[in-house]
């Protein structure tokens, strides 16, 4: 229920700020619905799979980011969701759904969880112009 100030008009005459306000309240009030929603799906998940203490998880506003080393994991985490797209990320490959109960996940397959067809090439490259500066980059790179 609102304040009676929010909904209380002068004159009865609309003032658009504060319909402007009001109408920002109601959507954060929804978005924080959803996260709220989001938060208890989450909290059921995490109790009912198992997956091994190396993992880690960072819940932030609409989005879910999980790090994995190994395939087990993997293969749990990705029947959150039928369907998951997948790219290359530094040296792990980020899988990733925008809707999983309503918000995005990204799931970041390190080391034993990359599949078998697929290694971590490490890459040294010079940089004359920063005095012999070595970058140092690592890629996957996936057999088809």
């Amino acid at each position: 229920m609102e304040p009676p100030f929010l909904t209380q008009r002068q004159d009865n005459k609309t003032n658009t700020t504060n319909m402007k306000i009001i109408d920002k309240v109601n959507a954060y009030k929804d978005r924080i619905s959803r996260q709220l929603a989001y938060a208890e799906w989450a909290t059921q998940t995490f109790r009912d799979i198992e997956i091994a203490e190396d993992a880690s998880i960072d819940l932030g506003c609409e989005i879910c980011y999980i790090n994995i080393h190994n395939r087990t994991d993997l293969q749990t985490l990705l029947k959150l969701a039928p369907k998951w797209d997948k790219s290359p990320s530094g040296k792990a490959i980020q899988y990733y759904n925008n809707n999983v109960n309503g918000e995005s996940v990204y799931i970041f397959a390190y080391d034993a969880a990359l599949p078998p067809t697929c290694k971590v090439i490490r890459e040294e490259k010079i940089i004359p112009a920063r005095g012999e500066y070595i970058e140092v980059t690592e890629r996957i790179l996936c057999d088809v």
